[in-house]
């Protein structure tokens, strides 16, 4: 039987950077606190949404960003703040190819590949 210690948690809060709160929380308790960015269309949103990460959020927290959209994320995320310790991918391509040519750029100094 698998006791409750072997298990993670992951809180992902919905509504983008003003659900932030709520990740924060969950990260508090002990799980994985995510913010969910996925919606956000654009570079001027995303760079908002980062920033209130960076100024507002007092633990680590992850985000969860569109794949689609790695033109306007991967940028912003070069130079990421200290809190953001995690990155969920959401409709990544089923091409392997395809991942093979990004995922080389999420495994920098700074972060890790999965």
């Amino acid at each position: 039987m698998v006791s409750e210690s072997d298990f993670t948690w992951i809180v992902i809060a919905p509504g983008g950077a003003a659900n932030m709160p709520l990740a924060c929380e969950a990260a508090r308790a002990g799980a994985w606190g995510f913010v969910d960015l996925e919606d956000v269309r654009d570079a001027e949103g995303l760079q908002h949404a980062l920033s209130e990460l960076g100024s507002d959020a007092d633990v680590p927290l992850g985000v969860k960003l569109d794949a689609c959209r790695r033109e306007i994320w991967e940028p912003l995320l070069a130079a990421h703040p200290p809190q953001l310790t995690r990155v969920i991918v959401a409709r990544p391509s089923r091409s392997a190819p395809s991942f093979a040519r990004w995922s080389p750029g999420c495994s920098g100094s700074s972060w890790k590949s999965w």
